[in-house]
């Protein structure tokens, strides 16, 4: 298996979930960060691709929809848990404003 680098990061012990850092902390909180940063940017990735190919058509979109779809995926990956904060705040105001 090939590791991957992103960053400076082992990619690679991150995905496959590595309990070689339980007793770091700073290890483990590194491995949480790049664990998100994974998972959001792959997702971001793909969604702004198809809005790319969407929006610009199939050829113009899908030439060349891959490389603003990274740029965009790497500042998402970069900021995921603000992202994942406004989402779960965004989740309680909705349960609250639907149950009143």
């Amino acid at each position: 298996m090939a590791i991957i680098h992103l960053a400076g990061y082992d990619i690679n012990g991150v995905v496959a979930g590595s309990w070689a850092y339980l007793g770091d902390s700073a290890a483990m909180e590194k491995d949480e960060y790049m664990r998100g940063f994974v998972i959001t940017s792959i997702i971001t990735f793909f969604l702004s691709y198809i809005y790319c190919i969407a929006a610009y058509g199939f050829l113009f979109g899908l030439g060349l929809g891959w490389l603003p779809s990274i740029i965009v995926a790497v500042i998402a990956g970069a900021i995921w848990p603000l992202i994942a904060l406004v989402l779960v705040v965004g989740l309680i105001v909705i349960i609250f404003s639907v149950t009143k």
